[in-house]
């Protein structure tokens, strides 16, 4: 005869947005220098100072696909991030109302 055992599992909200917003941050920083070295190899005039991430994305060939690639693969972990910041608020004693604004601002802000 099979027992089987329900175990409740449960993720620490902080523990998962401290992992994941490392995920996240870490992937958008190499998505960025991945795109911008690339670029550099076909632009050698290029300047931190005077090249916008707009261009980057524009040019042709890989600084382009790496960079609108790693834009759209981002977008929903940061949704994630936000999620799991407004539960973590929402633990911390936020509102409701408070919560669905953010996330409706969120939802806004991280469409791509």
């Amino acid at each position: 005869m099979l027992f089987h055992e329900d175990k409740d599992i449960a993720l620490s909200i902080p523990g998962t947005l401290r992992l994941i917003g490392i995920v996240g941050g870490t992937l958008g920083l190499l998505v960025t220098f991945f795109a911008t070295f690339a670029y550099l190899l076909d632009h050698p005039d290029f300047s931190i100072f005077k090249t916008y991430l707009s261009d980057i994305g524009d040019a042709t060939g890989w600084p382009q696909i790496i960079f609108n690639s790693g834009t759209l693969i981002s977008a929903p972990i940061r949704y994630i991030i936000l999620v799991l910041l407004v539960l973590r608020l929402f633990q911390l004693g936020a509102d409701r109302t408070f919560a669905i604004s953010v996330l409706l601002i969120g939802a806004v802000s991280t469409f791509p």
